[in-house]
């Protein structure tokens, strides 16, 4: 309910531009809180004119001069404190009512909300989506709402989407939530645009609660596409580790490290936040290795190592790397570990992938795959 028209831009139904303080609205629910917003920003504006105004005429009217003599001042006028408790007490009233209102109206999802699932962990995000898609990305058709679920594997988040001016903390060990939906498309009508690959038509999304080290690497997209082209998207992401057998078990591997293990590994010998997968693959498939550990001065890199560091991280640290990696037990069953080794191995040897489908027998394959 916009209930101050006046004070911000008048009412239209299309997107208000960006401006110095916003970007350009992407939800139904950003133009309320822009207006309330606004509304308490010129009344602060009018507020402070007024009263360094009138400090600086009386400053000005009742300075000391040559030939004025000081006379008595009243020291009490009731009509003039009624006046300046009264008034400021109807505006603040007043800011309480449309703040309470926006809030209200943010807490409360509609029935009809399409629900994604939300994990947050140190330093990544995880969307999951009710086909079973996976994504570190945010996709949402346009026109729809969308309600998230959130929850964090490890310390507090928080999830922000400045031009949908919404914003929750995710707390571990606990549910919250939000909700908006999205008033355009990407690219807007140009449907024939791949949003996915020209990022910069994405919205951002960023946590907001510093949560460590690398907290500025949880920077992400949020893509909003027509609900036909959405639709087909999801299908295809749905299919994510190859559902139709399509991919080897190294290309599987390949997407589960872009979903879990990107923000803090390259494929690479270059360092991010942990080290890169290109030397401890080499180690591999060479039997030996410079590597040095912490806690286990005479390892030799194998299966069982990249295992146990996927689910028991802190049993084998390498040297000058903290501690700090989160456990994926109970995230990742032993088919999907079994297509990471796979991955990790063909970096340094590319017929690993091909040759290496006895890990394929691990487990049996989910329902559907």
């Amino acid at each position: 309910m916009n209930l101050f028209p006046f004070l911000a831009l008048a009412a239209q139904s299309t997107p208000r531009a960006g401006n110095l303080f916003f970007p350009e609205e992407g939800s139904t629910v950003a133009r309320q809180i822009d207006d309330v917003f606004y509304f308490i920003l010129w009344v602060s504006i009018i507020s402070f004119v007024l009263c360094i105004g009138a400090g600086v005429w009386f400053m000005w009217k009742y300075r000391e001069r040559e030939g004025h003599q000081m006379i008595p001042t009243p020291s009490h006028s009731t009509r003039l404190e009624i006046t300046w408790t009264i008034v400021p007490t109807i505006l603040v009233a007043i800011m309480f009512w449309v703040g309470f209102d926006s809030f209200l109206h943010l807490r409360e999802a509609p029935s009809d909300s399409y629900e994604i699932e939300v994990i947050a962990r140190q330093w990544s995000w995880e969307f999951r989506y009710p086909n079973g898609a996976v994504d570190e990305h945010l996709h949402v058709p346009v026109g729809k709402p969308v309600k998230l679920i959130m929850t964090s594997t490890d310390v507090l988040h928080s999830l922000f989407i400045p031009a949908f001016r919404v914003k929750q903390d995710v707390v571990p060990g606990r549910y919250t939530t939000l909700w908006f939906e999205a008033l355009r498309t990407n690219a807007d009508e140009d449907t024939d645009v791949d949003i996915q690959e020209d990022r910069d038509l994405a919205f951002d999304l960023f946590c907001t609660e510093y949560c460590g080290q690398d907290h500025s690497f949880m920077n992400r997209k949020v893509f909003v596409y027509p609900q036909d082209q959405y639709d087909a998207i999801m299908r295809e992401k749905a299919n994510w580790l190859g559902k139709a057998g399509d991919l080897t078990p190294a290309e599987k591997g390949e997407r589960l490290y872009q979903s879990a293990c990107i923000s803090c590994h390259l494929p690479t010998g270059e360092t991010k936040i942990g080290p890169g997968f290109l030397e401890v693959s080499t180690a591999i498939a060479s039997g030996t290795t410079t590597l040095e550990f912490e806690n286990a001065p005479n390892l030799i890199p194998d299966e069982n190592y990249l295992r146990e560091s996927i689910l028991v991280p802190g049993a084998k640290v390498r040297k000058g790397f903290p501690n700090q990696m989160n456990s994926f037990q109970g995230q990742l069953d032993d088919k999907r570990i079994a297509y990471l080794i796979t991955y990790i191995k063909s970096l340094a040897d590319p017929q690993i992938g091909a040759e290496y489908e006895t890990l394929e027998e691990l487990t049996p394959a989910p329902a559907g795959e």
